[in-house]
């Protein structure tokens, strides 16, 4: 997936929670645009209630769609 179409779902006002979809077949719920890091070739999220990340290559997010917990 391009860097991108993944900053326009972040850079929404009002923000809307999404879900990245990815190869392995997991979902990341995306509730807070502070936590996620678009760089050139990946992808950094942040879960601070759980005290852990995600480094991922952005080849490996093969879909967005909106929705999400809403917690963050």
């Amino acid at each position: 997936m391009e860097a991108k179409s993944i900053e326009e779902w972040l850079d929404r006002r009002p923000f809307v929670p999404f879900r990245l979809k990815l190869s392995n077949q997991d979902i990341l719920e995306i509730t807070n645009p502070d936590l996620v890091v678009v760089m050139k070739r990946d992808i950094f999220v942040a879960e601070p209630s759980r005290d852990h990340f995600h480094l991922l290559s952005l080849m490996h997010v093969v879909g967005l769609e909106s929705g999400g917990n809403g917690e963050g």
